[in-house]
C-alpha cells in the first residue's frame, strides 16, 4: 500500500513539475500579456479572391508570402527560365492530348482519385501522334506555386482536344436538365476554362440535334475561343436514315459532305474551321 501511495504521490509530483514546465513556456497562456502573437502562416488563411473570370487572383500575394513568392522568383532554376523556354516546359506537360471526358463511374477510376477528388466527371488523358514522347502527363502542374499558376493555369485547357465519348450522352439521358451532357459539363467550367478550349469533337448525339434543331445552340456560344469542331462522320449516315434531307444539296455523297459541313460554319459563324473525325478529308472555314 505504502509503496502504491509514494507511486501515485510521484506520479502527481510529475504531472504538476510538467504542467510548470508547459506553463513557462513563452507561447503558453499563462503569460498572455506578453505571449507574441501566431505568425500569420499559422493563422486562418485569408479567403481566396477570384477573377471574374473564375481564376484565382495571384498579382496580389498576402503579406506573409511576399517573401517567398520573391525567392521562388529568384532562386528557382525553373521559374528563372526565360519565358521562351518556359513555355516549351509546361506544353510538353500539360499540352499534345486527346481528353476524353466521361461520367465518373467506379470502373472508370481509382480509390486514390476519387479520395482526392468528388468530381462529377473524369478524363482520360491520350497522347496524340504529334506527342514525341510517352511522358505522363501533369495537369496539377498549376497548384505548385503562384507563379507557376499564372503561367500554366489554362494550358490543359488550351493545348488539349477535348472529346466526349458516347457513352457519355446516354449516361445523362435521364437527366435532361439539361439535356445534353456536354452542356451539363461546361457548366461546371469556369468562363475562363471554356474560352480556353480551342478544339472539341462533340458526340453523335449533339450533332444530331445541333444540325436538325433550330434552337440547339451553336459551340461556340459554349466555349467562346474555339478554333476547330470535329465532327464524327458517322453523324451523315445518322442523319440520312433519322432526320430530314434538308442537308442534302445534290445527289452525291461528296455534296452532301460539304453541305453538312456548310451547315456547321453557318451555325458557328466566322474562324472555327469544321473538320470530320474520320472519312473525307474535307475542310471549310467560316
Amino acid at each position: 500500500m505504502t509503496s502504491k501511495k509514494r507511486a501515485s504521490s510521484a506520479n502527481a509530483s510529475g504531472r504538476q513539475e510538467k504542467q510548470q514546465k508547459i506553463g513557462d513556456h513563452p507561447n503558453s497562456s499563462s503569460e498572455s500579456a506578453t505571449e507574441p502573437s501566431l505568425s500569420p502562416a499559422f493563422e486562418e488563411p485569408p479567403q481566396v479572391k477570384l477573377l471574374e473570370n473564375g481564376l484565382v487572383d495571384v498579382e496580389n500575394p498576402p503579406e506573409h508570402l511576399v517573401d517567398i513568392v520573391q525567392a521562388n522568383s529568384a532562386n528557382s532554376p525553373l521559374l528563372r527560365l526565360p519565358a521562351h523556354i518556359k513555355i516549351k516546359i509546361y506544353l510538353l506537360a500539360m499540352g499534345g492530348s486527346m481528353i476524353r471526358v466521361k461520367v465518373a463511374t467506379s470502373k472508370d477510376y481509382s480509390q486514390s482519385w476519387r479520395k482526392r477528388s468528388d468530381s462529377t466527371w473524369h478524363g482520360r488523358a491520350t497522347h496524340l501522334k504529334s506527342r514525341k514522347t510517352s511522358a505522363g502527363t501533369a495537369f496539377h502542374l498549376p497548384e505548385t506555386c503562384r507563379q507557376i499558376y499564372r503561367e500554366t493555369a489554362l494550358l490543359g485547357y488550351s493545348e488539349n482536344k477535348f472529346l466526349f465519348d458516347g457513352d457519355t450522352e446516354i449516361s445523362f439521358s435521364h437527366i435532361r436538365l439539361p439535356e445534353q451532357a456536354i452542356v451539363h459539363w461546361s457548366r461546371s467550367r469556369t468562363a475562363a476554362q471554356l474560352a480556353a478550349i480551342k478544339w472539341f469533337e462533340a458526340p453523335r448525339h449533339y450533332v444530331h440535334d445541333y444540325l436538325l434543331w433550330v434552337n440547339r445552340p451553336s459551340v461556340k456560344t459554349l466555349f467562346p475561343g474555339l478554333k476547330q469542331l470535329q465532327v464524327p462522320y458517322s453523324i451523315i449516315l445518322f442523319i440520312r436514315q433519322l432526320g430530314p434531307f434538308d442537308l442534302v444539296s445534290g445527289r452525291n455523297m461528296i455534296q452532301f459532305w460539304v453541305a453538312t459541313l456548310n451547315r456547321i460554319r453557318g451555325k458557328e459563324g466566322p474562324g472555327v474551321q469544321a473538320t470530320f473525325s474520320q472519312g473525307p478529308k474535307i475542310t471549310l472555314v467560316g
